[in-house]
């Protein structure tokens, strides 16, 4: 290599020393030269010293720190989500691009990031927070309003950060935004409800039309419901099943609609056809239902609401756990509401009978344990509120 470097500086130094970084095309490194010149006592140069040392892997290291940090900026800013970080104090020390347009701030960086949330979002992140301080890595939604009052709905991902020495400094947070997933649950929600409130007002209008068939039955299948739901509740279901129940409830005597009216409401003792005919609407019931698709097994709790545990019932004959949880629950709801009720050829039981009438049936004919739930049901004064206050 050229001898510039020492011939050509050397002159201007007096006694002292230089240290110059350059690169040997020739042998392909890095060098550190040190030159070193003394002079005789008249000034004149007398000898240089130079020392070089190979820094060709100082230079490979901060070359390849150079291209990890200048990978890391191109991924964090090219990021869909919002990633920042914040020293202890909840500073935000650095933000991507998008992080800046979610908080619709282009400065973020030396502002502190509660100052982004309300009140009520501030407490989740000051509980995240002292987490993260522990050590651990949190993920939780929040509400954040940016500074132009726009709401974003965001799922953050917070992981603490440590020196070299294990010891917390800070912490990145990565924030998503999920305005769009909330705004489309919310809708979707919202289409649910509007559509369930027009199945149930579709299903009880269907039983309105059934039970005018019979006007001494007027009300039994919404206190059927009712008091199905009650015991469903009180044995732990779950309010989609309990709704399932409530359903099948309003609809269980829907086929009824293809008995003749006059046997419906006949005052004296059926015949056997006759009681023959009331005992297919089970069936009947059945075969309307099971072709609309619920999501719940409706037409199967409507098809075994009239078995009976030790296989008495009908129209299959079926007992103990071949009959349905639902059904079980359908049929104690179904005997207490038409006991207690005025029938053309029977006068109405008191409450007391009723459950007495369950008692003698209970492990019989009717669920034990759903016997017990009902009579609990019962002994807590929800009678009036359940039939409605029908006689």
């Amino acid at each position: 290599f050229k001898q510039k470097t020492a011939y050509e500086i050397m002159p201007s130094l007096v006694g002292s020393e230089m240290c110059i970084r350059d690169r040997l095309k020739s042998l392909g490194i890095w060098t550190r030269s040190m030159a070193y010149a003394s002079h005789t006592p008249t000034g004149e140069l007398d000898f240089v010293v130079l020392i070089y040392r190979d820094i060709t892997e100082e230079k490979q290291r901060e070359e390849a720190l150079r291209k990890t940090e200048e990978h890391l900026r191109i991924i964090m800013e090219g990021a869909n989500d919002g990633i920042n970080y914040i020293d202890k104090e909840g500073v935000i020390i650095f933000a991507n691009q998008q992080m800046k347009e979610i908080l619709a701030d282009p400065y973020p960086e030396g502002k502190p990031i509660s100052a982004f949330y309300d009140e009520e979002n501030q407490k989740i992140l000051t509980r995240h927070l002292k987490q993260r301080w522990k050590g651990k890595g949190t993920v939780y939604e929040i509400e954040l309003t940016d500074l132009k009052g726009q709401k974003h709905y965001l799922r953050v991902s917070g992981t603490p950060y440590r020196d070299k020495d294990g010891v917390i400094q800070g912490a990145f947070g990565i924030y998503q935004d999920i305005t769009r997933e909330k705004e489309t649950e919310k809708a979707l929600s919202e289409y649910k409800e509007a559509l369930n409130r027009s199945f149930f007002g579709t299903a009880e209008a269907l039983s309105k039309i059934i039970e005018d068939r019979d006007p001494y039955t007027s009300g039994h299948s919404a206190g059927v419901a009712r008091l199905a739901t009650a015991i469903a509740r009180m044995m732990g279901y779950s309010e989609r099943e309990i709704a399932g129940i409530y359903i099948s409830g309003i609809l269980h005597d829907i086929g009824k609609m293809s008995i003749p009216v006059e046997i419906l409401v006949k005052p004296g003792k059926l015949s056997e056809l006759e009681m023959s005919l009331i005992r297919t609407h089970p069936q009947s019931g059945y075969d309307i239902l099971k072709e609309i698709d619920f999501p719940w097994p409706v037409a199967q709790i409507t098809l075994q609401h009239h078995e009976r545990m030790d296989g008495s019932g009908y129209p299959r004959g079926l007992k103990g756990e071949e009959i349905i949880l639902g059904a079980r629950i359908l049929a104690v709801a179904d005997v207490v509401d038409a006991m207690t009720h005025h029938r053309p050829y029977r006068p109405a039981l008191s409450l007391e009978e009723a459950k007495e009438e369950l008692r003698k049936g209970r492990g019989r004919l009717y669920d034990p344990q759903v016997v017990d739930v009902c009579l609990e049901v019962l002994e807590r004064g929800q009678h009036d509120e359940i039939f409605g206050g029908r006689s």
